[in-house]
């Protein structure tokens, strides 16, 4: 408020000279009078309003943000790869419920799963779809892994079970273990403290799973 700030362990104020930038997805003025969210920095913060509307709304941005991102994936220790237009037009067609943050989360995860030189409309398919179910999974307040793990075995026929190979057990978990530490991994970036915390486990029992798996890791160089 006075343009000044004490730091930790400090006795005198310092003067400082910043601009802030704040972004949020939410009605503020309803934040306000539910009580989330006080009026006074509220009216500190909304000196320059700019609203930029959702990406379903300005879809002809999502080329240059795709390259964007990929551009930004390579600076990070990604390798370099191209997108076909199929693809680029397939992504056009999707609605961005994410909005931009979906679409950079897309990127990154195909970058780090996929070793094909182009991005191609399968490719982009694929993994469109596999967004969708996931947003349909948070979006059920009843969904349950136990249960949808079950009804997946029950698809399975008294036939079919007495072809299965002795030790099916480990090959599953193999099975499941390979796309879901990709996809962790994906999503943080190749970061693997931050993967290893999602998924509850320590690091060292995730750099083994990395190895035993033959698991690809695109590091960020930065880190």
């Amino acid at each position: 408020q006075q343009g000044e700030i004490i730091t930790v362990g400090g006795t005198k104020p310092t003067k400082i000279n910043v601009r802030i930038i704040a972004a949020t997805h939410r009605l503020l003025s309803q934040q306000i009078e539910q009580g989330l969210f006080r009026e006074d920095l509220y009216y500190r913060l909304n000196v320059v309003p700019i609203n930029i509307p959702p990406l379903r709304d300005r879809k002809e941005d999502i080329p240059l943000l795709v390259k964007y991102f990929m551009q930004k994936d390579v600076t990070e220790g990604s390798r370099q790869i191209d997108i076909n237009n199929n693809a680029l037009e397939q992504l056009h067609d999707y609605d961005w419920p994410g909005n931009v943050r979906e679409l950079e989360n897309l990127i990154n995860r195909i970058m780090a799963l996929y070793t094909n030189e182009v991005i191609t409309l399968e490719i982009v398919k694929a993994e469109l779809i596999k967004m969708k179910a996931i947003s349909n999974t948070i979006s059920n307040k009843n969904f349950n892994i136990s249960e949808s793990v079950e009804n997946f075995l029950n698809t399975f026929s008294i036939d079919v079970i007495e072809k299965l190979p002795n030790g099916i057990y480990n090959e599953i978990l193999e099975t499941f273990e390979r796309p879901l530490i990709s996809y962790i991994l994906a999503i943080t970036n190749g970061n693997q403290i931050k993967s290893a915390k999602l998924l509850g486990i320590n690091r060292n029992t995730l750099r083994k799973k990395i190895k035993d798996l033959s698991i690809t890791v695109y590091k960020n160089t930065k880190n």
